[in-house]
Formats: C-alpha cells, structure tokens, sequence
C-alpha cells in the first residue's frame, strides 16, 4: 500500500504536505524537503513566501512545492537586476565626476 511519503518522493524536488495548523513540521514530505534547513522549511510552512506554492487538500491541508516561477530564470534575472543597480548606482556618480572635471578649469 502507497502512504503520502510515497507518493511525495515521486515528485521533482522538496514537496510536503503541512496541516491545517500552519506548524513547520509536515505531515509527510519527502526526502529532499527533510534535507532542507529548518529556516527554509518554516519559509514553506509561510503563507506569505512567494517562493514556495501551497496548493489545498482535503481537511484543510496543503501540498508545498518551491515555485518553479521563483526559481531558475526568474531567480537570476532578479539578481541580475539587483546586481546591475548596484553596479550603474557608483560609476554615474563616477561619470558625474569626471564630466565636471573634464568641463572645469582648473586652477594653480
């Protein structure tokens, strides 16, 4: 006979099913989501994470997955966008300075 935690390390990735009590700790879940650390774990059980997705079940419960939305591509373009607004912030205030330089005579 299939139990949930059977049924869950068929699926791609950490995937847990959480009570209705909103508590960390799963109900079942599989191996990849018991490899996580328990600070992301408590992120799943949050309602409020983008990056996981919580679809319903009988009772009260819910299937967590991480968001395949959130993850990959979608992932990297945010740091990418974060990483580009950190680098373009300093050199126009560098490019700032040197058109001020460039376009002041400059004294003995």
């Amino acid at each position: 006979m299939l139990t949930a935690g059977d049924l869950l390390e068929g699926l791609d990735g950490p995937a847990a099913v959480l009570g209705p009590d909103r508590a960390a700790e799963p109900l079942a879940a599989n191996a990849a989501f018991l490899a996580l650390p328990a600070t992301e774990r408590a992120r799943a059980a949050d309602p409020a994470c983008e990056d996981w997705r919580a679809r319903p079940l009988a009772g009260g419960a819910r299937l967590v997955q991480p968001d395949r939305r959130r993850t990959g591509a979608a992932r990297r373009a945010d740091v990418m966008a974060t990483l580009s607004h950190e680098i373009r912030t300093p050199l126009n205030g560098v490019l700032g300075m040197a058109g001020l330089l460039e376009g002041t005579r400059l004294d003995a």
